[in-house]
This record gives C-alpha cells, structure tokens and sequence, in this order.
C-alpha cells in the first residue's frame, strides 16, 4: 500500500499524505494536543523504496495563526504482522529570544498507524514525560 492515506498517532492526531512527485509527498495534519487546532500542511521526502521518510509541519494557518515553531519527524515506513506503522523521531523547535537557544527545541517519538487510537492508548501517551508537537 505505501505511505499514502490517512495515518493516527499515539494522541489521535491525524495526517494524510498525498504524493506529488518521484519520493515527494504533501499533506495534512490535524493535531489533537495543546492549542494549535485546526489544519497545517505537511511536506515531505522518501528513500526510493517509501520506508525511509521525513516530512515537516510549520505550526502556521489562517483559522489559528502562527505558533512560532515548526516540528520535522523523520522515520521508516513498516509492514509488521500485517500492521503498517510510521515510526519516527521528531523535533519541535520555537522561537526563542537571543541567549535563549537552550530551550528552543523538544524531542520525541511518535508511532502512526492506520486506524485511530483508542482511548486508552491516548490515555498513556498523554501521562508521557515529554512535551509533544502534534
């Protein structure tokens, strides 16, 4: 099937992907955490194979306006047991004054899948440590 169509993380956001070219896709993302709603576009890159992918999502629309930051996940694409999943890291950076660098970017991982997730999942991602983008 490849990477196109619809894909959920952890926190039931949802991002669909749409190839433009030879290894180059856009798309949507509609986040479900913090106060960025709405819809953002996505753009990205594969290996020729479509396993390895990076795309980024620049926090900018015309419903909320501009958060100042922009996330890039990079990862593989992977059939296991029949289930597809995107498994990548990310990287959210914002805006930060002169001498404040240090605080600017946050880490993390994210698992996409096919379907939504169900509460519960949701549940345990949102008691994770880290800050996320999306």
């Amino acid at each position: 099937m490849g990477i196109e169509g619809k894909w959920f993380n952890e926190l039931g956001s949802l991002m669909t992907i749409e190839p433009i070219g030879a290894n180059v896709f856009t798309g949507e993302y509609q986040t479900r955490v913090g106060d960025a709603g709405g819809i953002y576009t996505v753009s990205g890159q594969t290996d020729g194979d479509q396993q390895s992918l990076g795309w980024t999502v620049g926090w900018v629309n015309n419903d909320k306006g501009d958060f100042h930051s922009v996330t890039s996940w990079s990862g593989q694409y992977q059939t296991v047991g029949g289930d597809e999943t995107i498994t990548a890291m990310w990287l959210l950076t914002m805006d930060t004054a002169s001498g404040d660098d240090w605080k600017s970017t946050f880490v993390g991982k994210d698992v996409f899948m096919r379907l939504p997730p169900s509460a519960d999942i949701v549940a345990r991602a949102s008691r994770a440590p880290t800050s996320h983008p999306g």
